[in-house]
């Protein structure tokens, strides 16, 4: 994984206390996937705290298992949320 070699890609913009930028130890990722939730689409998120450690496997069967487990289920989404109504507006 490239950001284990260059730590310029581990760094994030943060805005509590004050605005800065904060160098992680090491990669952090997420996962977005879009799910049904309440009757609506909705885009969700999942943390990934050891990307680099995974096999493609590994990866393939995690985003399998959070496509196909219910969002309130699945600790990452409640923790980083869901985005109701974001179609077309979040598209790129």
């Amino acid at each position: 994984m490239v950001c284990m070699e260059e730590p310029r890609l581990r760094r994030a913009y943060v805005k509590l206390s004050w605005p800065s930028f904060y160098d992680y130890v090491s990669p952090v990722g997420s996962i977005i996937l879009e799910r049904e939730h309440d009757g609506e689409e909705v885009l969700s998120a999942a943390l990934d705290k050891s990307p680099g450690t995974a096999s493609a496997f590994e990866v393939s069967q995690a985003v399998r298992l959070l496509a196909a487990s219910p969002v309130a289920e699945v600790r990452g989404f409640s923790r980083y949320g869901v985005w109701p109504g974001c179609q077309g507006r979040c598209a790129a």
